[in-house]
């Protein structure tokens, strides 16, 4: 009603005007409700289905969340596995190659124990054998240098071994009194040093590094020297008596232990030397050693080495030269030029 409100009704009556105002009122709010109460109704409708929705959520997060956990220990377990696997498989791969070494082995060591058989045969008859072998080097090399390959072969074939056998001292039957003083890997280096490649040469070399006497050589062709002064290179100092100052030269090789060639030594030796050949060397102390030389004191060093070399093809020396020095004859004969030759 165009009347029906509060300023209309004030003029009529306060109280109604009042009245008129609420009853106004109520009207626009049940307008207003009947419009509004189905909106709240899907506000708690929504509401309520969102909580629920948000407790499914969360259900299905925890959910999720435990079977991610599950999943992470089975990539876990799977790496282990995975890692596991290739370790077993390297470590299989690497028996195999082991075994294949070893098969391999085993089938190279089937070969060698024949020769390991007949090598062990060999070492117990050499212990019995030994004395025999090592009497007859000895004597090899104590007498047999001086002369010719002829009578060499006299002297240890069928001297030597004869008597040797009549007195029943064990050896080693057809032994080779040159192998028993050199092996073939010895006499190989030799050579590649410059010694001749026949019979008597290797024989004299072999002389030379077992005596324990000074070597001495008759080496007028100085195949001899030419073997030592390689074989020793830097190390040796040469000399000759003709030479200035030579006793000096002697005497620093003797203090500084040295290596020493005398060459081109004639049927008589200095005396003056006759110390150094006869070994006349003093003890002082516990280590200390000295020699007398032209009656100077002079220290000994026991590395010193001494090599004598005469050009004579046939000099006389006397017994004692012979008895302080291994005489070695370098001479070249025809035979030995025809093994010489390649």
């Amino acid at each position: 009603l165009p009347f029906f409100n509060y300023e209309t009704m004030k003029g009529k009556s306060v109280a109604a005007a009042n009245l008129a105002n609420w009853v106004v009122n109520c009207v626009k709010y049940h307008l207003i409700y009947i419009k509004v109460a189905p909106l709240m109704e899907k506000l708690e409708e929504s509401t309520r289905t969102k909580a629920e929705a948000e407790e499914s959520l969360a259900l299905v997060k925890a959910q999720v969340a435990e079977i991610e956990d599950q999943c992470a220990q089975l990539n876990e377990k799977l790496t282990g596995a995975v890692n596991e696997k290739e370790r077993v498989e390297k470590e299989a791969a690497t028996c195999l190659e082991k075994l294949q070494l070893a098969e391999r082995l085993v089938n190279g060591l089937a070969d060698e124990y024949v020769r390991w058989t007949n090598t062990v045969k060999e070492l117990k008859l050499l212990t019995v054998s030994l004395i025999g072998n090592c009497l007859l080097a000895s004597a090899f090399v104590g007498y047999v240098s001086p002369f010719s390959m002829k009578f060499r072969l006299q002297l240890w074939k069928e001297h030597w071994t004869k008597d040797v056998t009549d007195k029943a001292i064990p050896y080693t039957p057809g032994i080779d009194p040159l192998f028993v003083l050199a092996t073939e890997a010895e006499i190989a280096s030799w050579q590649n040093e410059g010694l001749p490649s026949d019979r008597v040469s290797i024989e004299n070399a072999a002389v030379v590094v077992s005596c324990s006497r000074w070597p001495l050589m008759i080496d007028p062709q100085l195949q001899g020297v030419k073997w030592i002064k390689q074989r020793k290179g830097e190390d040796l100092t040469c000399l000759q008596f003709s030479m200035n100052n030579w006793l000096q030269k002697v005497i620093f090789c003797i203090q500084m232990g040295g290596q020493l060639l005398i060459e081109a030594v004639g049927s008589e030796i200095d005396a003056i030397i006759e110390p150094v050949l006869a070994r006349a060397v003093i003890r002082r102390g516990r280590s200390s050693m000295i020699i007398k030389i032209g009656g100077e004191e002079v220290d000994y060093d026991p590395k010193f080495q001494l090599t004598l070399q005469s050009k004579l093809p046939n000099p006389h020396y006397r017994p004692e030269i012979a008895a302080q020095c291994t005489i070695i004859n370098f001479i070249v004969t025809p035979e030995g030029l025809e093994d010489q030759i390649p």
